[in-house]
Formats: C-alpha cells, structure tokens, sequence
C-alpha cells in the first residue's frame, strides 16, 4: 500500500485478508487514506460475520459478494463494517498466462477487484471526487437485494450491490467547466508551478491543455504542472479545459522574476568518522539567510552552515539553505561511521632509575597499529611492548589504530621512585598540596611555574586506571589553579599525576 501511494496510485485493492487487527495497518491505511487515495478490500470468504481486516478498518472500502440471482454468495463474510456488495460467484477469469487458459472462481477476492474497477470508472469520468464523495456516490447508488431482507444478513451487507451506470451517472459533470488557475510563482531558478482551480464537481473537467509562452515544457495535458524560465518578464499561459459537455479557454499574462537559488556547497557529500568521535560538517553559501539540517540527530546545532557531528550511527544529512527571496536550496551529506579498536589496555609498572622495564600494551582487535608518546627513553614508539629506560617516573599514553585509522587510547605510569626532579628549562617551581582534602563540592589543583610550559594532568584509581584528564594544554609563567567538581567522582583514593614537558609530577587525594 505505501508503495503504491508513494507510485501515485488513486486507488488500490486488498484482495486479502484475515482475523487479526493490527494498529500498524490502521496507521498505515490512514495515512494513505488522508493522501486522497481509495482502499478496497474484501470482506473475506468464511461465511461469517467475524470481523476481517483489512476490510475491517477505518476508511477503507469492504466488498462482500454476491451471485448471479442476486443473493449473497454462500461463502461470503457478512458484517456491519461492510460497505457495499459486488458479484463474486462465478467470475470468468484468466488462470494460466501462457495458455491462456480460463476458468469460473469464486470469493470476495473478485467482489473487490469489479468494485476498486468501478471507483476507477467513476474517477475518470470525474477527477474532481475527495474520497467522501465518492464513496458517498457509490454506496448511494446500489441496489438492494435478495439476501438484504434477511434477518441474518441485515445490516451486514453494506448498502446493497453496486449498479455501475448509476454510479457512473451520479458522479458526471452537470456544466461545463471554467478554465481557472493558480500560478503559486516560486520563481526561484525560474520555476512556477501552476495547478488547475476547480470550481466545483459538477463542473469538473476530464481534459487539460496547457500551452506556455517561453516557457519549457511549451505543453502539457497534466492536471497541473511545473515549467521553468529563462528570464525575468511578461508570459501567456493558455489553459484549455474540457468534459464531454464542451469546453472553455483562459488566456493570463503571468509576470514572473527569476531569483537565483542559494550558492549552496558543501566540501565533501560524504564523511568518515570514528565511533563516539566528533566530525566537523564544512559547507559554504555567501547568499543564504537561514539554514536547516535535518534530521538534527547527533549534531551541536541545526541551524548554522557547518555544525559538528557525534559519530553513533551511519546517517544521511539534508541541509536546506535559504535566502532573502525565500528561495532554497538542498545537499546531501552521507555520514558513514566506523567502528574504534575494542579493549585496548596499557599496564602500569614500577621499577629503578635508569633500568629496563617492559612496557606491555594489549587490544583484542586484529590488524592494528601501535604508537607510544613522549618517545622520550623508549627503544620503540610502534610496538605493543617497548623497553623503557627513564631515569624519572613518567606517564605514557598509547594510541591504537585500526584499518578505518580510528584510535582508542590508554596510559602506563612508570614509577622508578624519582617525581619531581630536573624538569626542563626548570619551568617548575613547585606544585601544591590539593586544597581541601578530603575534598568537599570542590577541590583545587594549583602549582607555580617559572616559565611557560606544556602541562597535562591526568586523575587515576587506586589500581591506576586512567579516570579523566583535570587539564591539558599551555600554562604560563606565575600562579596556576584548576578547579575541579567533586561530584562527579566516586568516593575513594585518586592519584593525580602532572606531566610537566614530558616529567611526571604524583600525589594522592582521597574523596569522601
């Protein structure tokens, strides 16, 4: 059904069916239901009066069948949802493509199909018919017969069996009808829709001319269309409409401006980004006034040219800029989203100044790569396991890469007992004991540099896992003081290690 709706079918018919209601199938018939689109189905073939469905829901037309004397066809389902009754006993029918073979079948599947036929029939002789009214005229147009009077049946069998050229009579054009337009001039890129204003329909035409003065397309039998431009300036739009009662013509000057869309561009339709990462969107447009992406999923802001975007899923973006003229302008961005190594781990160790220890690095992801920072008295940066011979403790971050080149990091504090000592340019001076400890809403990290320096503090468990990063970046010469929200932490003891260019600085705190 919604295939067909999305198709642009005006009617479509159900020859199928059973017991059981389903609230996605209203929803779904509803939705094509208020797209102007008839639904026929039939009403089952158990002899029953136990509600079937689809013909059982709202809005959608329910056939039961009837036989050649005008009764109700022995196997037919009878309920107060049925809407009107069709032949169904009997019908001749193709059964086999190839030989052309036929042969008589019965069921409510052949009482749909001659009904959904005649809504056909009705809407050709007249476009005009909303829903309602057609169904309205094809339910007032039956005929009532044998099996109605029944006490059994009454009330079960719609409004009687269909009478085609009744309905077909109720339905037809009473006058000629009047050549009227609408020219909803979105002349943007030179583009004007025009669509057909119907009077009422008892004047509603069958057939449509357009011929368009430099215009393309110069002609068209649509009901209503869509013609582009080349320029600002005057045009004749001729409009010829026409039932089987005759015909009139409208000749209308239409002065149409032809704006420009938005230069809308983006540097790239489609992006690549890591699991859980931010990616920034770039677009350029020098004459939009507002912009719109959608869906907003994922991204900071919808409303500005180039937002960033968090990485869970892959996802398709439109962005929609708009100028002063109200004329807009589309692209399309793909997001595919590649996943990060899993469980990457880097051990702590503890040994002597100046004496090997093993550095060991482990990820359960094959196809990987290694890089270790600082470099700093490390025999590799680019294997799991390096040898690592410093003469002060110092804290190590590992980078693990996949074959998408997303990363995931850890860190291994090496301790050889030695913190604090020959940082270079001797850009330290000291750094203070956390204020309060035990902390209470907020603790503060402070220490006194001699000189500008590179700085990353970094808060560990007790088991000296990395928790999160309290700052990193350049300091300045003179006081430093980092605030820090206590509440996001757990209760417990912490060590908080400075890295100091390339040095590791440690001490505890403990959180209550």
């Amino acid at each position: 059904m919604d295939y067909a709706a999305a198709a642009g079918a005006q009617i479509i018919n159900a020859s199928w069916g059973g017991t059981g209601f389903s609230n996605t199938e209203q929803n779904l018939i509803t939705a094509v239901h208020n797209r102007g689109i008839i639904i026929v189905a039939s009403a089952g073939n158990d002899d029953n009066a136990i509600a079937h469905f689809p013909s059982g829901y709202k809005y959608v037309i329910s056939v039961a069948s009837s036989d050649a004397n005008d009764n109700k066809s022995s196997f037919s389902c009878y309920h107060d949802s049925v809407d009107v009754t069709a032949p169904g006993s009997n019908v001749k029918m193709a059964i086999n493509q190839t030989t052309t073979s036929y042969a008589n079948q019965d069921g409510t599947s052949f009482s749909s199909p001659i009904t959904a036929g005649l809504c056909g029939l009705m809407l050709s002789a007249n476009p005009c018919l909303s829903t309602a009214e057609l169904e309205y005229h094809l339910k007032a147009s039956c005929d009532p017969f044998n099996s109605m009077n029944l006490p059994l049946y009454q009330g079960k069998l719609g409004a009687g069996r269909i009478n085609a050229r009744k309905a077909l009579e109720a339905v037809a054009p009473t006058s000629i009808p009047t050549a009227a337009l609408n020219a909803n001039i979105n002349a943007c890129g030179g583009i004007v829709d025009y669509t057909y204003n119907a009077a009422s329909t008892a004047s509603c035409p069958t057939t449509f001319k357009w011929i368009m003065t430099g215009a393309t397309p110069a002609f068209s039998t649509s009901k209503d269309i869509k013609v582009t431009y080349p320029a600002t300036g005057a045009y004749n739009v001729q409009l010829i409409v026409s039932n089987a009662l005759g015909a009139d013509t409208l000749n209308q000057t239409v002065n149409v401006t032809v704006n420009a869309f938005p230069d809308l561009a983006l540097t790239s339709n489609t992006l690549t980004g890591c699991y859980g990462d931010s990616i920034q969107f770039n677009a350029t447009c020098t004459t939009g006034i507002t912009y719109a992406w959608s869906p907003g999923v994922g991204l900071n802001f919808t409303n500005i040219l180039s937002p960033k975007a968090k990485c869970t899923a892959p996802r398709t973006y439109y962005l929609t800029a708009t100028d002063a003229n109200g004329c807009k302008d589309t692209d399309t961005l793909f997001l595919d989203v590649k996943a990060k190594p899993a469980n990457v781990t880097a051990n702590d160790v503890t040994g002597a100044p100046n004496v090997d220890i093993q550095l060991t690095a482990t990820c359960s992801t094959a196809g990987i790569t290694y890089s270790w920072t600082p470099a700093t008295s490390l025999s590799s940066t680019t294997i799991a396991n390096p040898i690592c011979n410093t003469p002060n403790s110092r804290l190590y971050q590992v980078t693990v890469a996949n074959q998408f080149n997303c990363t995931k990091n850890d860190y291994a504090l090496v301790d050889v007992g030695v913190v604090g000592i020959d940082f270079p340019n001797g850009n330290i001076a000291a750094i203070h004991a956390v204020y309060p400890n035990p902390a209470q809403e907020m603790f503060t990290l402070s220490a006194q540099f001699t000189g500008n320096a590179i700085v990353n503090v970094r808060m560990f468990d007790a088991v000296g896992k990395y928790v999160t990063t309290l700052f990193e970046g350049n300091v300045v010469a003179g006081d430093f003081k980092q605030n820090v929200n206590r509440n996001t932490f757990s209760a417990g003891i912490y060590t908080i290690a400075w890295e100091v260019d390339g040095q590791v600085f440690t001490q505890k705190v403990t959180l209550k």
